[in-house]
This record gives C-alpha cells, sequence and structure tokens, in this order.
C-alpha cells in the first residue's frame, strides 16, 4: 500500500486506521500534512473525501484557482500557510503580499459548513471567492487589493465578517443575524492604493439583528430593510454619497456599550450630491450623528436619545430636528435631562476631512 501522509477515521466500526477512506469519507488532516501547494495536491490527496477533520492551509506560491471538490464540511479553519503576513500591519505591506501573487480565486462550490475561520489575508491576486451553498461560518477574513467578487449566496449566520482592500461585489442575499462585520473597501487606505473601484449597492435583505456593523468605503446604497435591531453600534463612513434604507430599525441600544449611528460622508472631489437620511421607525439611541452633504434627517418616531449631532456641508433646515429632540426630552424627562442636541450646516469640506 502506498504511504500517506492524512489519517482517516472509520466511524463505521469506530476504529482509527491508515488505511483508505471509510464510509463516512472523513479525513483528518495534522500539523504535519495540513498544507497545500497547488490544486493537483488537493486533488490527489483529499479524494473521496466529503468532511475534513483539522484545519486546512494554502502554501505560499499556490496558483490558480483553489477548490476542495467534494468537500462538504470543514471541523477546522482555511487560511494561508504564510503566517508572518498577519503580523505586519503597515500600510505599505497591507496589500502587497507577493507571495500570493497567482492565487487568483477561492471557490469552494460543495463547502456546507465549516466551524473555524476563513482567514485570506492579503492576497495580492485575489479576484474571486466564491462558495455557493455554505450555510454558516464561524469568522470571515478576505483582503485583497484586488477587485474581489465575493458570492456567498446561502450563507445565513456567522459571528465575524472583516472584509478590507477593494470589492467588486459583495453578495450575502440570505444572511440572517451576525454579530459583527467591519467592512473597510479603501476608505482607510485609498490615499495610499488609489483604489478605484466603483460605488457598490450593499444589500442584506434578510438581516434581522446585528451587534456591531461597521461599513466604510465607496457606496451607492446601503439596505437592510428588515434589520429591526442593531444591539451596538451602526457606523457608516462613505466616500461618495449614499442612498440608505433601514426602514423597520427601531432600536441601536446597549446596557453595556455605549451604542451610536455615526454616518459621515466626503465627496473626495467625486461629487456633493446631497444626502438625505430617513429612519422611519427608530425608537431609541444613544449617540446619533452624522456629517457630510447632508440635506435632510428623518427621525418621526424617535422617543429617546441621549446625543443627536448633525453637520452639514449645506444649508440644512434643524427645526424639524429640534422638535425630535424637544419630543425626545419631554417623554423621557429623567433619563433624557442631559441630552446634547447639536445641528449646523455650511461647514466647509476641509473642516469635514479633519474629523
Amino acid at each position: 500500500m502506498p504511504s500517506i501522509r492524512l489519517l482517516y477515521l472509520f466511524f463505521g466500526f469506530g476504529l482509527c486506521s491508515l488505511g483508505a477512506v471509510s464510509a463516512a469519507n472523513t479525513c483528518v488532516l495534522q500539523a504535519t500534512n495540513n498544507t497545500f501547494g497547488s490544486q493537483e495536491e488537493v486533488n490527489a490527496r483529499l479524494q473521496g473525501c466529503t468532511d475534513i477533520s483539522g484545519d486546512i492551509y494554502i502554501q505560499e506560491g499556490f496558483n490558480g484557482t483553489f477548490s476542495l471538490p467534494g468537500i462538504t464540511q470543514i471541523n477546522g479553519k482555511l487560511g494561508l500557510s504564510d503566517v508572518t503576513i498577519y503580523a505586519n500591519n503597515s500600510y505599505t505591506t497591507l496589500y502587497g503580499n507577493t507571495s500570493y501573487a497567482g492565487l487568483k480565486a477561492v471557490i469552494l462550490n460543495d463547502l456546507v459548513s465549516i466551524t473555524g475561520r476563513i482567514e485570506l489575508y492579503r492576497v495580492q491576486g485575489l479576484e474571486t471567492v466564491s462558495m455557493p451553498v455554505l450555510g454558516n461560518a464561524s469568522n470571515l477574513y478576505v483582503k485583497s487589493a484586488k477587485a474581489v467578487n465575493l458570492s456567498l449566496p446561502q450563507l445565513s449566520s456567522y459571528h465575524t465578517a472583516r472584509l478590507e482592500g477593494a470589492f467588486s461585489s459583495i453578495s450575502m442575499p440570505s444572511l440572517q443575524t451576525m454579530n459583527t462585520t467591519w467592512m473597510d473597501l479603501g476608505y482607510s487606505y485609498d490615499y495610499l492604493f488609489n483604489f478605484k473601484t466603483n460605488a457598490l449597492s450593499l444589500e442584506f435583505p434578510l438581516l434581522q439583528d446585528a451587534v456591531y456593523l461597521t461599513i466604510m468605503g465607496n457606496f451607492s446604497r446601503i439596505s437592510l430593510p428588515k434589520t429591526t435591531n442593531i444591539t451596538g453600534e451602526l457606523k457608516v463612513y462613505n466616500l461618495s454619497p449614499i442612498t440608505m434604507n433601514l426602514p423597520a430599525l427601531t432600536d441601536v441600544n446597549t446596557l453595556i456599550n455605549a451604542p451610536s449611528i455615526s454616518i459621515e460622508t466626503r465627496n473626495g472631489g467625486i461629487s456633493t450630491t446631497p444626502v438625505s437620511v430617513n429612519f422611519p421607525k427608530l425608537l431609541k439611541t444613544r449617540y446619533f450623528s452624522i456629517r457630510g452633504p447632508v440635506l435632510a434627517v428623518s427621525l418621526p418616531q424617535l422617543e429617546y436619545a441621549r446625543d443627536i449631532n448633525i453637520e452639514s456641508t449645506l444649508a440644512i433646515d434643524c427645526s424639524p430636528l429640534q422638535n425630535v429632540a424637544d419630543r425626545a426630552l419631554s417623554m423621557h424627562n429623567a433619563e433624557n435631562s442631559k441630552l446634547i442636541f447639536s445641528c449646523s450646516g455650511d461647514y466647509t469640506e476641509v473642516e469635514a476631512a479633519k474629523r
């Protein structure tokens, strides 16, 4: 029998063996044999496997598309073997890891579930991440200088997603629950890397509840039509004018961490098109801040707030917001007795950029 570097389990008889794949088709990967340098190696070593127990690493120098044919379950994480790239956070090397310049796509057509992280950090050439039947994941980290097409059409839940760099599309139409989402699509580093991606439309049509949601970058639209509760923070920092759709949001509140809604737009020389923000069902928030070319803000149902701050580059009518603040103060006088309200217009774009 030829030697192999995988340990396969016979679940049918409760025995361990170094022989062929068992009826359960579960393959166990150890630290000495969990790195793959080519798709040919993946196909040869994981032939017949349906489940993986252990971590899987993509080796430096991998070229083309990484896939796991027939693998439906990973009890471990999927990442890159060059762990040194996680340690260096300097701006100049953030998206320039040439060790993975040849890795163009990660396409896992059969993967349904993964218990550990998906970590695809600083992959210089990555263009596509597609997992068409993945239903749940622990943590998802993708960072790339290329315009990545991220497609997760069946993903219904995850704990944390961190997306950084340039993305051509982000599709998670089935997402219902998540803890934390942090996106920085060129907002923090655009002056260094000169990202020129088109403005994205970000939509989570089924998302109901979240804890922390931070969205930074170049978005034309953010739509959360069924999101009712964000128990931590909602923050949006955008490079261009944006339309926001949050018709069901009623509560942005927590007793442990100071919750907030923070929305900022800066035109970056692109446009000064006015922005209108409407939260038709928002009842409670402690901190509400909007800066940029804001034409109007509507909070018709707001009952509780501690700090409302509106700073617009345009001439904005603050009287409706003053009425909102007065109403919140009168309805909950004891708790809102220290409500801070600020609304101003016509501050310069230079001033806004410094904030």
